[in-house]
């Protein structure tokens, strides 16, 4: 991941980044987050998610890493399903999630979050009109998570359905 993250800086324009699967773990994510801000102005794909029993595995820190990166991108597809972030990773990527408005997919798919990490992932997302793909599957969601979901859904995701049924 080291020697391939230098030939990235001079692509700056690149709208498609995957990087599924390629266990980058911590050091990776540090070193792709400096990477993102010479592709602050043409990036809106980030695939980190992980696949056929490949993860990278970022973990929370990772994700607290990436954030810097993520902030002035033009992200509408983000990926990041099965890389660990339990409850204190979702909670860094709400804090990106809140300021950063443009996605349209976001997978969350086996990251372990938990209840407040749902809940603090669902605060975030309000903002979010645009968003119309939210994978949220293999979490092992309670009822708590659940509830924030179905709360917090109405405003992200079926704001088009509800003009329908006005009309």
């Amino acid at each position: 991941m080291a020697s391939l993250m230098p030939s990235l800086y001079g692509l700056t324009n690149l709208t498609h980044l995957g990087l599924a699967s390629n266990v980058l773990l911590v050091g990776g994510a540090k070193t792709l987050a400096r990477v993102l801000g010479d592709l602050r102005h043409s990036l809106i794909s980030l695939d980190l998610g992980g696949r056929l029993h490949a993860h990278n595995r970022i973990g929370a820190v990772g994700m607290k890493t990436l954030t810097a990166g993520l902030f002035w991108t033009p992200l509408q597809i983000l990926d990041v399903s099965f890389n660990d972030l339990r409850e204190e990773g979702s909670n860094s990527l709400a804090l990106v999630l809140s300021i950063h408005t443009s996605l349209t997919e976001i997978s969350l798919r086996g990251n372990g979050m938990g209840s407040p990490g749902v809940r603090s992932l669902m605060a975030s997302l309000v903002k979010h009109k645009s968003l119309r793909v939210l994978d949220l599957a293999d979490n092992d969601l309670n009822s708590d998570a659940l509830k924030y979901v179905c709360e917090g859904l109405p405003q992200v995701v079926f704001a088009s359905a509800a003009r329908l049924i006005d009309t």
